[in-house]
């Protein structure tokens, strides 16, 4: 996995590729909780470029959405598609991320 993080004012742009598996769910949760202080009010999880998810990768998911929710910082999750999007579904995890089609909208939605 691949992971870039982008500042915007108030907003952090964390954009993974390639696969968000067992083996790197970890680098994911840690580098959000890196990221998600203050003067953050909005994290974006951009995975356009990730082609590969798996149960953790979701798992690890909800324990973004946790943390985030615990320092009052929204999550907005951008991009997925083809599989990825597919596994999100299939986990019903599409009940609790805020999905946006690319990163843009998610920046600009409430």
């Amino acid at each position: 996995m691949k992971l870039e993080v982008t500042w915007r004012d108030e907003q952090v742009i964390l954009s993974i590729s390639g696969s968000l598996t067992m083996d790197n769910t970890g680098r994911l949760a840690a580098q959000l909780r890196a990221s998600v202080i203050p003067p953050c009010r909005l994290c974006v999880i951009d995975m356009s470029g990730l082609t590969q998810l798996d149960s953790s990768g979701v798992g690890a998911l909800a324990t973004c959405v946790d943390h985030c929710r615990e320092k009052h910082v929204a999550l907005h999750i951008a991009g997925a598609s083809g599989r990825v999007l597919q596994t999100i579904q299939i986990a019903k995890a599409d009940r609790f991320l805020k999905m946006f089609p690319d990163v843009e909208s998610a920046l600009a939605a409430p």
